[in-house]
C-alpha cells in the first residue's frame, strides 16, 4: 500500500516504511514533532533538530507508593535532565525523599541548605532533610536538574545535581530550601532514577513527577 497524502503525522512506531510513503512528509509526534521526508528508500531529516525541553516520562501516581522509577534512560546521550515534581505525603507522619541514579545508595553526597537552620551534609541525593521534611497530608514541590553524562568530550566526569525545594502546608505556610550534590562515579551510564520516600506511602495518589531532557539544535 502506498500513501498518497503529502503530510502525515503519528508516533515513531506508527511511521510507515519509506517505500510505502514516497514523496511524503511525516511529523514524528513523540519526538518533539520533528519532520522527515521519504525518498522511497529512507526517511530523511527535513526539519532542524529541536532545541529546548522535551518530555521523557510523566508519572501520575494513582495508588500510594514508596518508590517511583524512571527507566529506559540514556544519560550519556541525553546529557542533562530536569525533574519537576509535586508530591503529596500520605505516609501518616513526617517523611523525607531521596533520588537514586541507577538505584545507587553509595558514593552519593549532598548539601541541604534551609534558611531557618544550618546547612546539612548528607550521604544521599537528598530531596529533603530532617530539618525540612514534609509532614503528613502536605505537599512538597521539587525541581531538580541532573548533569548525567559520565564522559562529556571523552573526559571522565562525576555526575552532579541541584534542586530547589518548596514545602507547603495548609496554614498557609511554606518553607524553601536548595540542595546540591554529586555521585562520585564516572564510568556507568545513567539508565534509571528511583525517587524514594523514607516511609511507606510517602508518594501519595495525586502526586506528579515529570522528567524532561534538554535537547540541542
Amino acid at each position: 500500500m502506498e500513501f498518497k497524502t503529502l503530510v502525515r503525522t503519528g508516533t515513531r512506531a506508527a511511521q510507515p516504511l519509506p517505500g510505502n510513503a514516497v514523496q511524503c512528509f511525516y511529523r514524528v509526534d513523540d519526538e518533539s514533532n520533528i519532520i522527515e521526508f521519504s525518498d522511497g528508500i529512507t526517511w530523511i531529516a527535513y526539519s532542524p533538530a529541536p532545541s529546548g525541553l522535551a518530555l521523557v516520562q510523566y508519572k501520575l501516581i494513582t495508588v500510594h507508593a514508596t518508590t517511583v522509577t524512571f527507566s529506559g534512560l540514556d544519560g550519556n546521550t541525553d546529557g542533562v535532565y530536569l525533574f519537576n515534581a509535586r508530591i503529596l505525603n500520605k505516609s501518616g507522619g513526617n517523611t523525607k525523599y531521596v533520588m537514586r541514579p541507577n538505584g545507587a545508595t553509595t558514593n552519593l553526597s549532598s548539601n541541604f541548605s534551609y534558611s531557618a537552620v544550618a546547612s546539612v551534609n548528607q550521604t544521599t541525593w537528598a530531596l529533603s532533610s530532617n530539618t525540612a521534611d514534609c509532614s503528613n497530608n502536605n505537599w512538597i514541590n521539587i525541581k531538580a536538574q541532573v548533569w548525567a553524562k559520565c564522559d562529556p568530550s571523552s573526559v571522565a566526569s562525576i555526575r552532579m545535581y541541584q534542586a530547589d525545594i518548596g514545602i507547603a502546608t495548609t496554614t498557609p505556610a511554606a518553607a524553601r530550601a536548595v540542595i546540591a550534590g554529586v555521585w562520585n562515579e564516572s564510568t556507568t551510564n545513567i539508565e534509571s532514577f528511583d525517587w524514594v520516600g523514607a516511609n511507606a506511602d510517602a508518594i501519595g495518589a495525586g502526586s506528579e513527577i515529570a522528567l524532561y531532557k534538554y535537547t540541542q539544535g
